[in-house]
């Protein structure tokens, strides 16, 4: 039995909402009330947890003398703040993400209801569309400003858009880790290297 992807999609969307509903965050939710006991529970974790990590930090600082105790209490508590940060947002931009959600849905349905085979269609016209543009236009005959726009579009439909860390490697998920245990490595060796 093949599964259609708006069902994936759908099946997607539910697995992250119950998620989200365990923190109180079901945003997705058209009666969302953003005062519920679990939210209450959720920030006042996160609080408690920012006030234990200073804790930590002051106790390690002063007690222990100890300054590798602020990098490992500070990369547990970015975990907190950035659930915080993105807790904030999706509360102020609840509206687009309700949006986001329902249009995503209904161009999965549109496509679907236009045959079943829709990502195949897709990729051959994606294909199609690039071998007219490149044999059957005439491009030497249009205007320098089409040109150019026809030269984008080329470009811009063989590359993939990507994100770098100054010109030395994609930016991904990997690299920021392998970054950070780099950094993590560099650091603990200078404290090393002091004591």
């Amino acid at each position: 039995m093949v599964v259609a992807c708006v069902d994936r999609y759908r099946k997607l969307i539910r697995v992250a909402r119950i998620c989200a509903a365990i923190c109180g965050a079901d945003f997705a939710d058209e009666n969302y009330n953003p005062w519920n006991p679990l939210v209450f529970i959720t920030l006042s974790s996160i609080v408690f947890f920012a006030v234990g990590t200073g804790y930590t930090i002051y106790a390690g600082l002063v007690y222990d003398n100890d300054w590798t105790v602020i990098l490992q209490s500070l990369c547990l508590a970015s975990s907190a703040f950035q659930g915080l940060a993105k807790y904030i947002f999706s509360l102020i931009r609840r509206r687009l993400i309700v949006n986001i959600i329902k249009s995503i849905d209904d161009i999965y349905l549109e496509c679907q209801k236009i045959s079943e085979n829709y990502r195949v269609i897709l990729a051959k016209t994606s294909d199609k569309l690039l071998l007219n543009i490149y044999i059957e236009c005439l491009w030497y005959e249009l205007t320098v400003q089409q040109q150019q726009m026809i030269l984008l579009m080329l470009i811009k439909s063989q590359s993939p858009v990507v994100l770098n860390i100054g010109k030395v490697m994609p930016l991904s998920l990997s690299s920021a880790l392998q970054l950070t245990k780099a950094i993590y490595s560099f650091l603990m060796m200078l404290l090393n290297f002091l004591e």
